[in-house]
């Protein structure tokens, strides 16, 4: 599937975050390329750390 749902990109940030694997590992284990895992780790970031959500 192209989509990965909003509760997907929390779980892949949290994961990564709690665990400190590499992208390569949290890709295997949630079945996404590299590039997608980097892509949404990176959006939830930049969501949580933008002036809305962090003032």
């Amino acid at each position: 599937t192209r989509n990965v749902f909003l509760e997907e990109q929390v779980a892949i940030f949290l994961y990564m975050c709690v665990t400190g694997l590499s992208v390569r590992h949290v890709g295997e284990r949630f079945q996404r390329s590299n590039e997608t895992i980097a892509k949404y780790f990176k959006l939830i970031v930049t969501a949580l750390s933008s002036p809305p959500f962090y003032t």
